[in-house]
Order: structure tokens, then sequence, then C-alpha cells
């Protein structure tokens, strides 16, 4: 008895109905997985439109400008910076340089956050974060201004090792580069402990340290 050959079911035709409502919410998200996947610069309305399965046209129903996506898109990544602990029995020291990978693993996904306007929505992320750094940093400073310039100098290593990368990129497969960054990764923990034991002493006695409330 001869076999009869599988065959695929005919696709079921589409049928119209009302068109599909994009939230804000939705749209940022797409934008995000856009920038994730494909880098920064590759963000636009036809790009976003392909990731929502709809066409550039109909997004225009949404969206008044990719900048404006844009913006939001790089105030949400900017968020996923850890802010200084609120608990006074918290390793600052560590916690400090769990904040500067982050920051250069933020900037090596998205360059864009780097160059976020200083009144744009992530440039205020950023601003607020590094503010509330500033106000812990300064118990453990010896005034407000040597606080202040040890977190810039601290930040400037972590942006300066990020341009490098994005600048000279040895290996161009996704997989060695994401390697090659972990490594880079942990050979920064103890120059990063070492410019912090420097110029923020203070941090690695601890008992100095004062309480900050932060929002």
């Amino acid at each position: 008895m001869r076999k009869t050959a599988n065959r695929r079911k005919p696709a079921k035709p589409r049928t119209a109905g009302r068109p599909r409502k994009y939230s804000e919410k939705l749209i940022v998200e797409a934008a995000l997985r856009v920038m994730e996947r494909e880098g920064y610069r590759s963000l636009s309305l036809r790009s976003l439109a392909h990731e929502l399965q709809t066409s550039h046209t109909t997004l225009y129903n949404y969206v008044d400008a990719i900048g404006e996506i844009e913006s939001k898109a790089l105030d949400k990544l900017s968020q996923k910076l850890p802010s200084p602990p609120v608990s006074a029995d918290a390793d600052l020291r560590a916690e400090l340089i769990a904040y500067l990978q982050a920051a250069r693993t933020l900037l090596l996904q998205h360059p864009g956050v780097l160059f976020s306007q200083p009144d744009s929505a992530a440039g205020k992320s950023l601003n607020a974060i590094s503010h509330r750094w500033h106000e812990v940093l300064q118990a453990s400073a010896s005034d407000a201004k040597a606080g202040r310039l040890a977190l810039t100098i601290l930040t400037s290593v972590a942006i300066a090792t990020v341009t490098r990368d994005l600048v000279f990129k040895a290996e161009p497969r996704e997989r060695n580069r994401r390697a090659r960054q972990q490594r880079e990764a942990e050979a920064l923990e103890p120059l990063f402990g070492e410019l912090i034991d420097f110029l923020l002493p203070g941090l690695r006695q601890g008992s100095s340290r004062k309480s900050v409330r932060t929002r």
C-alpha cells in the first residue's frame, strides 16, 4: 500500500479586522530588541515596523519621530544602572565596582546611551543616578569636590575602555567579542579597586560612612 506524502495544511487566509493597536510600551520594547540585536544606529522607523510586523506607514499613527522612541528606549536602558545601596552596612566599595562594570556593559551594548543629550529623558536619568552616587561618596571623601572628582575619574576610565572597544573591533564574531569583553571586565576589576582605594580610601574602612537616604 502506497503511503501518501505528508502535506502541509494550507495557511488560513488572513481575515480583515481592526488594525492592531501599538502601545508605547510595546513600541519601546520592540525598539530595544532592534538595538540589542542590530546595534544602536540600526534603529529606524522601517526596522521598528519590521520588528512589530507592520508597515512604517502604520507606525506614523503612533510615532511622530524615531528620535522620540529612541529617547524613551535609552531612558529605559539608563535605568538599569544600579543606584547606591541604602543600607549603611552594604559594602560600598564592591557596590561602586559593580556600578562601574554595569555602566561599561551598558555602554558596550548600547553606545547611544553615552551620547544622550543632557536634557533628554536618558540624560536626566543618568544625571540623577550619578548625583545619588556623588551624595553617597561624599561621606568617604575629604570634601564634596573630591567625591565628585573621584567618581568622574572612575567613570571616565570605564568609558575609555568602551570607546576603545567600539573603535577597535578585533574579533567580529559575536561569540568571540562577548568572551573578550568578559575577559576585559575581569581584568578591570583590580584596576577599579586600586583606583577606588587611592581616590576614596574611606570606602575600605566603611566605619566612617554616613547613611545617606536615596530615592
